[in-house]
């Protein structure tokens, strides 16, 4: 699964907490295609991340309804818990925004004095309000039903939108976020520069829709629509997309079906994140808008390249033997660190480094 903000809009869901920790076991199963296919890139991406012969599944399109559908079941279907404990996080941090905002109203100086702009504020956290009060009133057999299931996931969606636009209003005159800085410019005390956005970060809150999604087997979704084996892309998915996603298929493939091996989209997506943008030549096209699980390649980007080999050797043969969890949740805290540093900027770079190189010694069991 991956999200391009510009390109087509769409962004992918938050992992539970299980997943986010490392917990819990994944099923290896259809390791190989049924019927082998073609993917021209595949020396590359063999060469990338150097774990052995890649047989390719096959890739297909879908238009913008099916890849909502898979992300629903994938995502929402049945995980009432998993979705409001998210749900009670944007909460969370829009009420500290609200708070933010409404602090610095009546200042002279700021943009939060001029009355277009606080009338623009409290449109947004009004119709935020709304949402999150809608999104509330589903009890958990509402989940269970997958029409039900669907229409939560378009009211969570206009949230997300109505929190993206807000966001991006609140930033209008930021002029760092603009790169109209500069060492003239005054510093000024505007909604922009909330302390809020050092110490919470962007929103928690994110679309659900994939712009590409893996799985090694076919299936029909609960209202009969179904997902064929292999890849999937976004009718407008691009180049970096299916290279991310054939990068899940190779890795998933190449997982020693004899061994446990841990639930973790952290790892699973910095490594397909890390892999496609070293196909691609160009670093990951933008900074994840909402979470850091899309910016976690960082991490392997920041490696000697002898220690990221050794990790994606262990990831795929020897999981056993590295206290996953424990390095996600460090490595968690350096990528915000790291994005808080450098919120002003809307893409990051092919060399892009975290500040110290993440070292894997004192992880092993």
């Amino acid at each position: 699964m991956f999200i391009t903000p510009s390109t087509i809009r769409i962004f992918a869901m938050a992992p539970d907490e299980r997943a986010i920790l490392c917990d819990g076991a994944q099923e290896i199963k259809n390791q190989r295609p049924s019927r082998p296919a073609d993917f021209r890139r595949r020396r590359e991406l063999e060469g990338a991340l150097g774990l052995g012969e890649y047989v390719p599944f096959p890739s297909q399109r879908a238009p913008a309804d099916v890849m909502f559908r898979i992300a629903v079941y994938r995502r929402v279907f049945g995980k009432h818990g998993e979705m409001l404990a998210i749900l009670a996080r944007t909460k969370e941090y829009v009420d500290a925004w609200k708070d933010c905002v409404l602090g610095h109203e009546g200042k002279e100086g700021t943009n939060c004095h001029r009355p277009e702009f606080r009338a623009l504020m409290r449109d947004g956290f009004g119709r935020m309000g709304a949402f999150i009060a809608l999104l509330e009133s589903y009890e958990p057999d509402d989940l269970r039903d997958f029409q039900r299931a669907l229409a939560f996931a378009r009211v969570w969606n206009d949230l997300g939108k109505t929190i993206s636009d807000t966001f991006y209003a609140h930033l209008a005159e930021y002029p760092a976020w603009l790169g109209m800085d500069s060492p003239e410019t005054p510093p000024r005390d505007n909604c922009a520069e909330c302390k809020l956005f050092d110490t919470v970060g962007p929103p928690p809150v994110a679309f659900i829709a994939f712009s590409g999604f893996f799985l090694p087997y076919a299936a029909i979704m609960p209202d009969g629509t179904p997902i064929q084996e292999g890849v999937t892309l976004h009718e407008r998915a691009g180049d970096f997309h299916e290279a991310h996603e054939h990068a899940h298929a190779y890795v998933h493939e190449r997982k020693d079906s004899s061994r446990a091996h841990p639930r973790c989209e952290w790892v699973e997506e910095g490594m397909a994140m890390w892999a496609a943008a070293r196909l691609d030549g160009k670093g990951a096209p933008e900074r994840s808008a909402f979470l850091e699980l899309y910016d976690f390649w960082l991490v392997f980007n920041s490696m000697p390249e002898k220690d990221r080999a050794e990790l994606f050797r262990l990831w795929c043969a020897e999981p056993e033997r590295f206290r996953w969890g424990d390095f996600v949740r460090d490595m968690r805290e350096a990528v915000s660190r790291h994005r808080a540093k450098n919120r002003a900027r809307a893409r990051w770079s092919a060399d892009e480094r975290l500040d110290a190189a993440p070292g894997i010694g004192e992880y092993f069991r």
